[in-house]
């Protein structure tokens, strides 16, 4: 047991007068508790790689979440940011959901190994693995010969063949 934060003396004239050491209510600064790191790589108790906090090959922020109990470690949960926007994807199997802010947009996209679908204000796209997908929504058109860029009102539909020529389309 330590000594305790004071020392104790008597008195001649009555009870002990407490003694607090000289340095007891000086102020000290505080440890730095700051990491200065490259990256920061979180392990299980098995040393598998769960979290990993760095920087992707352009510099910007990058947050991984890996394995959810798979061997092979690959990232169940990812967070970047970088000039362009963040994004969050969610992985699975042969699947994932993604949410994202781009320079355009915010955007929701959904994939799985059928196809998938994406969701941006406006506008709704979804598409097969044979590569067949619909269009509802607000549509930029350009046109070939002057290159020009028109759009169409929210309730248009747009259904494309795999070459990417439209089958059908209103209005």
């Amino acid at each position: 047991m330590g000594s305790p934060p004071f020392a104790s003396r008597p008195s001649a004239e009555g009870p002990p007068i407490l003694q607090w050491p000289p340095n007891a209510f000086r102020l000290r600064a505080a440890p730095s508790r700051a990491l200065d790191a490259d990256s920061l790589v979180i392990r299980d108790a098995s040393g598998n790689a769960r979290i990993e906090l760095g920087t992707s090959e352009d510099h910007s922020p990058i947050l991984r979440m890996l394995g959810g109990g798979d061997s092979d470690n690959k990232p169940s949960v990812v967070l970047s940011s970088d000039q362009k926007g963040s994004s969050l994807t969610f992985f699975w199997g042969k699947g994932l959901v993604m949410l994202s802010n781009d320079n355009e947009s915010p955007s929701l996209s959904l994939s799985g190994p059928e196809g998938g679908t994406s969701i941006k204000p406006a506008l709704v796209e979804t598409g097969d693995r044979d590569n067949f997908h619909t269009i509802m929504g607000k549509i930029a058109t350009v046109d070939d010969r002057t290159g020009s860029t028109t759009w169409s009102t929210a309730a248009s539909l747009k259904l494309v063949r795999k070459d990417g020529k439209v089958l059908w389309q209103a209005p």
